[in-house]
């Protein structure tokens, strides 16, 4: 089931010390699902690795569920800076259609590498869990909307293709 905005915000917490805490159960979650799914992840391992009791992570989130989707939500928010940097540049508009496919999917690739069970686990959980896997299916539609700007119509249809291709070999890689 998912969860609006606006039920998550009555878990988000207001003061420093408290939003550390969820910053740090989100930050070491983002560490554990480089190597664990979904189903291996554990939060009494993660909130006993950060010397926080079980109950205080559901201070901070309804559920295990709740979690996941704003851990995917937080991974895609520090994500910005390195997308901000790679494609809003206005080196990128000047690059030939095949520089600019290497550059998403280098971008892409590595992406996948730090986060495979992260993306592992939204891809499997997709029909359970809609929602986590929404923040990558956003991100690939905005790589791939910069990634054809000003681009003749041939060409952007060359390299949409492309990029779908691309994205869907890595993905299925994961699997």
């Amino acid at each position: 089931m998912y969860t609006s905005s606006i039920q998550l915000s009555q878990f988000r917490p207001k003061q420093a010390r408290s939003k550390a805490r969820r910053e740090a159960l989100l930050k070491y979650g983002a560490e554990l699902f480089e190597t664990f799914e979904l189903d291996e992840f554990s939060i009494a391992e993660l909130t006993e690795s950060l010397g926080f009791s079980t109950g205080s992570f559901y201070s901070y989130f309804r559920d295990k569920t709740t979690y996941f989707i704003e851990l995917q939500e937080w991974v895609q928010k520090n994500l910005d800076v390195d997308f901000e940097n790679t494609f809003k540049h206005q080196s990128f508009a000047k690059k030939s259609v095949i520089d600019r496919c290497r550059v998403c999917i280098e971008f892409a690739l590595l992406y996948l590498r730090k986060h495979t069970g992260l993306v592992r686990s939204a891809l499997r959980y997709e029909r359970r869990i809609p929602a986590a896997w929404a923040p990558s299916r956003a991100r690939t539609v905005e790589i791939i909307s910069i990634a054809t700007l000003g681009l003749s119509n041939e060409d952007k249809r060359r390299l949409e293709i492309s990029l779908q291709m691309g994205f869907g070999l890595l993905v299925n890689s994961i699997l």
